[in-house]
């Protein structure tokens, strides 16, 4: 049985735990998604009034990583989809 009255401590343990149980049509989260969201909280968290205009070079590679990841996937889906 899965604890859910810790998820925010554990989401992401909670979230690959979910994707296990469920089998293998569900994948799993990839590395860069669990990065993404760090450094955006980080940077929110940091920059309150501004985190909308303000990009140093760590946050710009780790969106540019989702960015290409993004990009792979929508031109699989379009393959797939052709």
């Amino acid at each position: 049985m899965l604890q859910t009255d810790i998820m925010p401590v554990n989401q992401w343990a909670y979230n690959a735990k979910l994707a296990e149980i469920c089998g293998p049509d569900v994948p799993k989260q990839p590395d860069w998604l669990q990065a993404l969201y760090a450094a955006t909280t980080v940077h929110i968290l940091g920059r309150p009034d501004s985190f909308r205009d303000e990009w140093g070079p760590q946050e710009i590679a780790v969106y540019d990583i989702a960015d290409k990841f993004c990009t792979q996937m929508m031109q699989e889906l379009h393959d797939h989809n052709a």
